[in-house]
């Protein structure tokens, strides 16, 4: 997974794909730009090369300034091919990102359309670590725990993101169905894989110091989790 679709994660899918999309047309227009411009230059070489060479360089002082002149232009030419290379891996990037969300989305879909187990359970989870009651961060709970502790799934699911994630750390993020899903951040270490189903109570990673970043979502969106847990 890419780290550009591992932030996605963070977004609503509807809108990473439209930003996604958005970026792959402005990318698109770089190109032809830059194809343009390529064409344009290797046609000045090979003019260059079919007799206007003397004229177009009738400047250069002597055969080593010539020389640098030839192979300055070649230069420029290996650059646009090069940048022109970049461009191309960068909109190849993004149309395997849009097909990986468009991919996402529809499994979130067919999420939404299965009752969440966790749903008749508001009120009673369990928290995923060990510790004091939570208090609010950023849009979701910090836990504060023991170092290295263990990091429980609040429910059953299914692993759709394990891994880093500039500012977030290591992130597992399990999908409960009917579009309910939960994250879990700051972690050391997953101890789960992307596609792995993790039962209730399920030890989806450690915490990397002494505190849980934690999110419940609803359809993408962060929902305020507080309520859901049981109270200490």
């Amino acid at each position: 997974m890419t780290f550009a679709l591992a932030a996605a994660l963070l977004l609503s899918p509807r809108a990473a794909l439209e930003e996604t999309q958005r970026d792959a047309a402005t990318l698109a227009e770089r190109v032809a730009e830059r194809e343009d411009l390529l064409r344009r230059r290797v046609a000045t070489l090979y003019r260059l090369g079919r007799g206007g060479l003397a004229r177009s360089l009738a400047g250069a002082r002597n055969a080593a300034d010539l020389s640098q002149k030839v192979e300055a232009a070649r230069r420029i030419v290996r650059r646009d091919v090069e940048e022109l290379g970049e461009l191309r891996r960068e909109r190849d990037d993004l149309v395997r990102m849009r097909a990986e969300l468009l991919a996402r989305l529809e499994r979130l879909e067919i999420g939404r359309a299965t009752a969440s187990p966790l749903g008749p359970r508001r009120g009673r989870l369990r928290p995923p670590v060990a510790g004091p009651p939570p208090r609010p961060l950023l849009s979701g709970l910090l836990f504060r725990t023991k170092r290295r502790s263990p990091v429980r799934a609040i429910g059953p699911g299914r692993v759709v993101h394990s891994g880093p994630i500039p500012g977030f750390g290591v992130v597992v993020l399990v999908d409960h169905g009917g579009g309910i899903a939960s994250l879990y951040a700051q972690l050391g270490a997953a101890a789960v894989a992307e596609e792995q189903t993790v039962g209730d109570g399920g030890v989806v990673g450690r915490v990397a110091d002494r505190a849980l970043y934690f999110e419940l979502r609803r359809d993408s969106e962060v929902i305020a989790a507080s309520s859901w847990f049981r109270r200490r």
